[in-house]
Order: structure tokens, then C-alpha cells, then sequence
């Protein structure tokens, strides 16, 4: 045997020992540790078969049905004989929406000769979904995939129109109007009535159901917000984390003993259930209980075999509470699971941003933005890294792509008027400010900022105006009190000559 082929039998082996301990620990509920080596088997061998629908599996048991697909996909695709295969990418299909190919590879598998009982009832279930999605129809695959991937890319200018069209069309397939619904909230244009319809239709989705009950209560509509996730609960009373949902609104607002009353129940259905424990530690450390808050957060950590989303909310909850270097830790444990995980990315970045590692925080960025470069957020840190390490003109490019992402958030309207202050170009700050302060008109620093620009301009009268708005909003703003008080005493000066 010659020493390159030596060496791929060895590395096959490991390969294989690797695969036998994900399979055992996948086996004995260890599922984040499973789904650990079965990413490093890939990370060497990205068509092991095995390792991608097993990998598809957790997704599954995760609740991550869009993540199975691709890698239900990729084994099929290698083996399209293989009968786990067939059924397990057949099942995704199914339950990503894509009725019509579903039933296209079970009929075909069956023509090869596939065809136990397995693979007959498979073909019933499809046969039924198909005869009920005529009843309720929705988007076919061809129809739904470019408006998915304007979703991947951030691209929500253009997915509206598409995701409104499709509203005309399917007017009761609920993840179309719950498409619409993101499209046009992060673009800052009315997004309740297409939110309160996907809620309708999609009664078993319960972050959907907190989240439009969270928008209810920022529009002043607290008791609808309310008796939607209680509803939610009651269509799903064995569901931990309906239970958690309602306890996270009703913290949010200041209703603690009721919150703890739910977070109790979720924890009754699952003790290890991280997303409350999380939330209750989260709630004792508010009412100023740090003792209780530290004891669910340890319980939280000492969670085994946590899958990276998972794991991830554990991250952010370190984050939330201040405690900056576990979270890091945490986030890079999500990492080690799943390297692409790019909120784990971003969020490491932040940690270390506030840690002052901004080196290692800019490397974050950037890596998120190559994972995703619709993602605007890293735009718009980045942006403010580069401000700050004198790369101006950098810092103006990446606030650019931000805005024009995400046109109707405020925060990089905000960071590239200040980015035009430090290179003197006032005009166009006052211009970009003007934006800031209309899309966040709380906020001292815009105030101040159009304060500066005007300063900048010579118009000191329209420079005070907007020192003392920004002063109202933040009476402890220092930039504000010293440009305003110059300003007094140039003026007090003007008037002696």
C-alpha cells in the first residue's frame, strides 16, 4: 500500500470512529455533542451522507424543518435508492410546503421498486396533503423560492411586492402573509393587519404569536396582545414553551408574580427547559432576587448535550445580564457546534466590542458578512468600528449598505450623519441627521449631532435650538451642555462688541 493511500485508509478510520460516537451519543440524547461531530465529519468529508441526514434528523428534533431539507438533500442526492433517504427528504419536502416534489420522489422511488409499506403510506399522507392544500392553497415551489431567498439575502424592498402578490393569490397559506408581515415591518411601513392574518392561520406557531402580541402592545392594544398568547396556550396547553411565551409578555410587562406563574408551568412540562430558565433568571435578577437568578442560570449551564439555538438563547441571556466573558464562552461553545451560526457570530463580536477587543470584534463582522451579506446589523458595526479607528470614508460605505438594507431603521442614518461630521462635510450630515431624527425622534445623540452640523454651517440660532431638544431627551448629555454654552458665551461676547 502506497503511503497516500496508508493515509486515506487512516483518515477513513477516524472518520468512521468519529461517526459511530456521533451515532451513539445521538442515541443516548446527546444532542449537541452529536450534532458536533457529525459537522466535523463533514468539515472533512462535506458529502459523508450519513453524517448530513443524520445532521437533517436533529433539525428535525430541534424544530428546524427548513435546515432538514438541505441536508435531507444532500444524502438523497448521493443515493436516491437508499429508502431512509427517500422517505426522510419526501418527509421534509412535505413539511416545508413542497407537496407536488414530494409526491413526485415517492411516485418515482416506487417505480424503482421502493415500494413497502413505508413507502405506501407515505404516498397517502402526501396525497392527503395535496387534496387539503387545494382547499387552503399556497405558493408552489417554484413561485416560493426566489421570495425565500430575497428572506436569506435581507432584501426586503424587493420581497414585498413579491410576498404581496402572493397574499392576492394565496390569501389563506399563512406563512405568505407572515412573509409580507416581516417585509414590511423591518422597512418601518404598516405590518399588523398582514401579522394579525399569519397568526390566524399559523395557530401552532407561538414565537409568531409573542411576537405580533408584543407589536399589539407597542401600538397600545395591551389587552388583545394578551388574550392572543393566552389563547395560544390554550390551543396548546402541553406546550413548554407556549407557557414560556405568555410568562416572557406578561415580565415584560412588570406583571412578575403572573410571569413566574407561567414560567412554573413550562418548567412542570420540562425542568430543562433553558429558554425559561433563562427567562427566570432573567426575571429574579430585575426584582433585584440575584441569589434566585444565579441558581436558574446554573441550572441553565448545567444543561447537557444543548443543541446551538438552544445554546445560543443561553449566550444572550449571559449578555443581557452584563456578564460579558461567559457569554463569549457561551457563544463560542454555539460556534463549535455550528461554525455558521451567524447571530453567534454577530453577537460574539458585540461581547467583544464592550470587552474592547475591537480587533477580534471586526473579524467578527466581517465573517458574518460572509456568511450573510444582507446583514445589516454587521454593516452597521463594522461601520461604527471603522468610524472610530479614523477610517472614515470606510465607515461611510458600510453605513451606506446598511441603510440600503434596512431603509427604515434609524441607527446607521444616525452613525453616517456622524461619520460626515468628522470629515466636515456638514451639508450632508444635516441632510442624513434630519433622516436619524425623524426615524428616532427620541434620541439626544441625533439632536446633538444636527446641533453640531448646524454649528458647522454657521447657524448658530438653529444649533442652540437643537442643543436644548437634545438636552430635553438627555439632560446629562455632556457634548450637548459644553456646545451649548459656548454657544451662550460667543453670543454673550457678540452682544459686548
Amino acid at each position: 500500500m502506497s503511503d497516500i493511500s496508508q493515509k486515506n485508509q487512516e483518515e477513513k478510520n477516524v472518520i468512521d470512529l468519529l461517526f459511530q460516537q456521533a451515532i451513539a451519543l445521538h442515541q443516548a440524547g446527546q444532542l449537541g455533542q452529536a450534532e458536533q461531530l457529525y459537522r466535523r465529519i463533514l468539515q472533512t468529508y462535506p458529502n459523508h451522507t450519513d453524517a448530513n441526514h443524520n445532521l437533517g434528523i436533529l433539525a428535525l428534533q430541534a424544530g428546524n424543518v427548513a435546515a432538514s431539507l438541505a441536508h435531507f438533500k444532500l444524502a438523497f442526492d448521493a443515493f436516491p435508492n437508499n429508502p431512509q433517504y427517500v422517505l426522510s427528504y419526501a418527509n421534509a419536502l412535505l413539511n416545508n410546503g413542497y407537496l407536488l416534489d414530494a409526491r413526485k420522489i415517492i411516485k418515482a422511488a416506487r417505480q424503482r421498486g421502493l415500494d413497502s409499506a413505508e413507502f405506501k403510506s407515505a404516498q397517502r399522507l402526501i396525497d392527503d396533503a395535496i387534496t387539503a392544500s387545494l382547499q387552503n392553497p399556497g405558493p408552489t415551489q417554484d413561485e416560493w423560492e426566489p421570495v425565500y431567498q430575497l428572506f436569506l439575502s435581507q432584501k426586503f424592498a424587493e420581497l414585498e411586492p413579491k410576498a404581496l402578490k402572493l397574499s392576492d393569490k394565496y390569501g389563506r397559506s399563512g406563512k405568505v402573509w407572515k412573509m409580507l408581515a416581516v417585509a414590511q415591518q423591518v422597512q418601518g411601513k404598516p405590518f399588523l393587519p398582514a401579522k394579525r392574518r399569519a397568526a390566524q392561520l399559523l395557530t401552532a406557531d407561538i414565537d409568531l404569536h409573542f411576537n405580533l402580541a408584543n407589536d399589539l402592545h407597542q401600538h397600545g392594544q395591551t389587552d388583545d396582545a394578551e388574550a392572543l398568547l393566552r389563547a395560544a396556550v390554550a390551543n396548546n396547553p402541553g406546550n413548554a414553551q407556549a407557557h414560556c411565551i405568555l410568562g416572557l409578555f406578561l415580565g415584560n410587562r412588570s406583571r412578575v408574580l403572573e410571569a413566574a406563574a407561567s414560567f412554573n408551568k413550562a418548567l412542570a412540562l420540562d425542568p430543562n427547559h433553558i429558554q425559561t430558565l433563562c427567562a427566570m433568571a432573567l426575571l429574579m435578577n430585575n426584582s433585584g432576587q440575584t441569589k434566585d437568578a444565579s441558581a436558574f442560570l446554573q441550572r441553565a449551564i448545567a444543561v447537557q448535550n444543548v443543541p446551538a439555538d438552544t445554546l445560543f438563547v443561553l449566550a444572550m441571556t449571559l449578555f443581557n445580564l452584563g456578564q460579558f466573558e461567559p457569554a463569549a464562552h457561551q457563544f463560542n461553545r454555539v460556534l463549535e457546534i455550528n461554525p455558521l451560526h451567524a447571530d453567534a457570530i454577530l453577537n460574539l463580536g458585540n461581547v467583544l466590542m464592550l470587552l474592547g477587543l475591537k480587533d477580534d470584534a471586526k473579524k467578527c463582522f466581517i465573517r458574518v458578512l460572509e456568511i450573510q451579506p444582507g446583514a445589516a446589523v454587521a454593516h452597521d458595526n463594522l461601520g461604527w468600528l471603522q468610524l472610530h479607528e479614523g477610517e472614515s470614508d470606510n465607515a461611510i460605505a458600510s453605513f451606506r449598505r446598511a441603510i440600503a438594507l434596512v431603509p427604515g431603521w434609524g441607527i446607521p442614518h444616525g452613525h453616517l450623519g456622524a461619520a460626515y461630521l468628522v470629515q466636515n462635510h456638514f451639508a450632508e450630515a444635516l441632510e442624513t441627521l434630519q433622516q436619524a431624527a425623524t426615524l428616532m425622534p427620541d434620541s439626544a445623540d441625533v439632536y446633538c449631532n444636527l446641533g453640531i452640523a448646524h454649528q458647522g454651517l454657521g447657524q448658530a440660532g438653529q444649533a442652540g435650538d437643537y442643543f436644548k431638544q437634545a438636552l430635553r431627551r438627555d439632560p446629562n448629555l455632556a457634548t450637548a451642555k459644553i456646545r451649548l454654552a459656548e454657544l451662550d458665551k460667543q453670543s454673550g461676547q457678540a452682544t459686548q462688541a
